[in-house]
């Protein structure tokens, strides 16, 4: 009888534990099932032969050969604010000043008023021109051929011009030389920056002298030119605006009928 409950109990606790292990199996497969993710979903992918290939670097040029520069960005003008004027820009690139402003005074020359000398010629005649021209020992006036010849003695020309047999003038008075200089040291004698087609071929001349130098000042009335000559530089310019002045000068430096004529 006792072993009849022994194993009656023994059979009891064998099924219990297989219930027990049935069960503990059955949890921990939806465990797994539930934890486990099924694979995304296959996507059409370009095959590689239809992916675009990736651009190609411009080859680098040659160590010594140019190449050309990127083009401009043109700039637009801002605009000014509403109310305000807007800049104008200088005409020709450069700035410009009234026509009623007078160009400033440079430094005077040695021994000159500050405003003896108008800025323009002072530049064009330089202070060692200017001196000699201002303060002469002696003026003289001469009539000389219209072509050069360097070949004649320098005592017998004016620059390269000789001057014409007999051919000496008056010697300009005190009020003709104040009257002369006045013309040449001012700016509205002269025509700046225009060229002339005109052969320079001179009918007088005036030696001015002072100490050991000497300026020649050469008048070509017909293309109205005059050219003032220093060591042996050149510098020629245009004197229309005061072509009656010196037509005037010429007729007192040399008696009537006698005016200096071209060969």
């Amino acid at each position: 009888m006792r072993s009849k409950h022994f194993f009656l109990t023994l059979g009891m606790s064998l099924f219990l534990m297989s219930a027990c292990s049935a069960q503990s199996l059955n949890r921990d497969e939806g465990t797994s099932s539930s934890n486990t993710t099924s694979p995304p979903p296959l996507i059409n992918q370009p095959s590689s032969a239809n992916k675009p290939l990736p651009p190609t670097p411009d080859p680098l040029p040659p160590e010594n050969e140019k190449t050309a520069p990127d083009p401009k960005v043109e700039k637009s003008t801002p605009h000014a604010p509403i109310g305000e004027v807007a800049p104008r820009p200088p005409i020709g690139g450069e700035e410009t000043q009234p026509a009623n402003q007078k160009q400033p005074w440079p430094q005077p020359c040695d021994g000159m008023a500050t405003d003896a000398v108008s800025p323009s010629v002072q530049k064009f005649l330089t202070c060692e021109v200017i001196q000699i021209l201002a303060k002469p020992d002696r003026v003289q006036s001469f009539k000389v051929k219209p072509d050069p010849d360097p070949s004649v003695p320098e005592d017998q020309r004016l620059g390269n011009y000789p001057i014409e047999s007999n051919g000496e003038g008056a010697k300009p008075s005190a009020e003709q030389l104040k009257k002369l200089q006045s013309l040449i040291f001012s700016e509205g004698s002269y025509v700046f920056g225009a060229e002339k087609r005109c052969r320079f071929r001179p009918e007088m001349g005036l030696h001015f002298v002072k100490g050991r130098e000497a300026v020649d000042v050469l008048f070509s009335f017909e293309c109205d030119l005059w050219l003032f000559i220093h060591k042996g530089e050149e510098k020629l310019e245009d004197f229309d605006p005061v072509h009656k002045e010196l037509t005037q000068l010429r007729k007192s430096l040399f008696s009537a009928g006698d005016t200096p004529t071209q060969n």
